[in-house]
This record gives structure tokens, sequence and C-alpha cells, in this order.
């Protein structure tokens, strides 16, 4: 966070939010790396896949291969991860927050100001229904009571990856047959994956310094 964004925030709420952006940052670095080496970590390392990129089709992709209950762990652990840092980035910014946070996500301000909606007249149920990232801060910036949320953010999440677990188990078939195709082919795919995210990134970064006062934003709160 620079000193010229529009937060008149303490020195130690500075402080913490940048702990937080460092955090979420690392974690959308984990989530980037994850889904361009998805092809080979599918078959070879499932777990890290789920744990770096935890992502829904990645999920279902690997419950057939490590089960139900060991996604949810990992996978849990991971969304839990971003969302106590999304939840303490919101409390330290405050109320202010929700017009910066519209203003910087890219193409989403929309659904951003409509999960704030949801969240006023929904409460603890709307953080069930959406329990992670930008909700996670919204619910923060409205100072939720901490236990509250994060007591319904880890039965949300539970809930999510469950009924995720539910449907890769009644396609595991399918799944094998799918993830089989991929060890055949991963390196290429592999190496297709990574190019792709490279030009994705690339053409983000030349749209940021085309127009540098929108910013950017950590994956899962834009």
């Amino acid at each position: 966070m620079s000193d010229s964004e529009p937060l008149l925030l303490s020195s130690e709420d500075r402080r913490v939010a940048r702990l937080c952006f460092t955090v979420l940052g690392l974690l959308t670095l984990c989530m980037w790396t994850g889904i361009a080496m998805s092809p080979y970590l599918v078959n070879n390392h499932p777990l890290l896949l789920i744990a770096l990129a935890p992502v829904s089709r990645h999920i279902v992709l690997v419950v057939p291969v490590v089960g139900g209950v060991a996604m949810i762990m990992v996978a849990g652990a991971r969304h839990m991860a971003f969302t106590t840092f999304a939840f303490l980035l919101g409390r330290r910014i405050g109320e202010p927050g929700i017009a910066w946070l519209e203003a910087r996500a890219e193409k989403s301000g929309r659904f951003v100001r409509w999960l704030q909606r949801f969240f006023r007249r929904w409460g603890y149920f709307a953080v069930f229904v959406f329990p992670l990232g930008a909700m996670a801060a919204i619910a923060g910036m409205a100072r939720m009571n901490p236990k509250g949320f994060f007591s319904v953010a880890v039965a949300g999440v539970v809930f999510r990856l469950g009924l995720l677990a539910l449907v890769a188990s009644s396609l595991r078939e399918p799944i094998l047959w799918l993830l089989e195709i991929v060890r055949r082919w991963q390196g290429p795919a592999t190496l297709a994956c990574i190019a792709l995210v490279a030009v994705w990134q690339f053409w983000k970064w030349r749209k940021r310094q085309a127009n540098p006062e929108k910013g950017s934003l950590p994956y899962g709160l834009s």
C-alpha cells in the first residue's frame, strides 16, 4: 500500500496492512505457480497442487487420487490462510476501504458492491455462502466479531469443499480417465500452461502500466 492511496491509516494499521498485502501477494504467487504447473502436479503431487492453487477444477481432479478428507484438510487450510489475512486487512483499513476495494478491483467493482449489499442484509449467512476473498475483507471492514466470523467461515469452507468432494466422487471413473490422458501429455501441457500464465501476467502488467491508478489486488480480492 503506497502513501498516495486514499486511505488515512495510523502507522500501526499501515504496518499490519502492508504485512497482509505481502502475505496475500505471496499466496497469489503460489496460486499462479500452481495453475502454471498443474498438468505436472495433478498426477505427481496432487496435495501440493491444491495447497498452492485450491481452485475448484483442481480440487475435483485430485479427490479420486487423495481422498476427500485429505483434500478438505489441505485445501481448507489454504483457503483459511487467505481468508484470515483478507479479514485482518479489512479490519485494519476499515469502512473507507470498501470504496478503495471497488476502485481497484479490475472489472469486478460491481460484484464487490453486490457482495457488500449481500453482507449488510444477511451477515453471517453471507459469510457462510462466500467465505473467501473479498467477502472476508468486507466482513473485516464491517468489524464483524472475529469468533463469529471464523466459525462461520470455517463451516462455509468445509461445506463448499464437501460438495466438491461429492461431485468428484460421483465422477471418479471419468476423472481417472482424464488424469491418465494428462499424465501422457504432462510435459507439453505443463509448458503450454506456463506459457499461458506468463502471457496473461504480462498482459495484466501492461494494463497496469497503462492505467497505474487502478493498481492491482491479490487473486481472490479482485
